[in-house]
């Protein structure tokens, strides 16, 4: 099957939406769990590490929830424009 990636989908957007929560909640859970880590004895000693990679994952997460609502804006402002004016989506009218 192929991918239609030039209409808006609601189901895309909502998923970017959850995507960048999951960020968000990434960097206020880091600072609580931290500690704990640091008591697992074979991570004590890896703890920047292991900061430095939640706080990745977080911004992975939030620019790639980003990047879908963008493009998924976009999707949406082009498709109603092309049903407003019945005309091609490409002419930047």
């Amino acid at each position: 099957m192929e991918k239609n990636e030039t209409s808006f989908s609601p189901g895309q957007m909502i998923w970017g939406v959850l995507l960048s929560l999951a960020g968000i909640g990434v960097f206020f859970r880091i600072p609580e769990v931290m500690p704990r880590v640091a008591q697992i004895q074979s991570l004590a000693g890896m703890t920047g590490w292991v900061r430095i990679c939640f706080y990745l994952m977080g911004i992975i997460l939030l620019a790639g929830g980003a990047q879908k609502i963008r493009k998924q804006s976009e999707l949406l402002r082009v498709s109603r424009r092309r049903g407003s004016d019945g005309g091609n989506p490409e002419d930047p009218r």
